[in-house]
């Protein structure tokens, strides 16, 4: 049951990671091509762009981290897997 759910969480992961990733295209894209309108709802402070790519940069640099963390879980929980079968195999023989 353990393996099962270790296979779905990794799966949802890749999945966010696919997502995230696309998310990060379409919301530079639309700032590029509706800049006006978003300078309207934020402000001012919208209208710099080494700000809001630098905001981008954070928003992607906290993304990493967090789910590096949860990757790095995943991929702990998988080779102690592996090492708990090479433990039983020699405990066998």
């Amino acid at each position: 049951m353990n393996r099962f759910i270790a296979s779905i969480f990794a799966y949802i992961l890749s999945m966010m990671h696919i997502a995230f990733i696309g998310f990060l295209i379409v919301a530079i894209y639309q700032y590029h091509n509706h800049k006006q309108e978003i300078v309207g709802v934020f402000g001012e402070v919208a209208n710099n762009d080494g700000l809001v790519y630098g905001v981008a940069f954070c928003i992607f640099a906290a993304y990493v981290l967090f789910m590096g963390m949860l990757s790095t879980f995943v991929a702990m929980n998988e080779n102690l897997e592996l090492i708990k079968k090479n433990l039983n195999k020699n405990k066998a023989d």
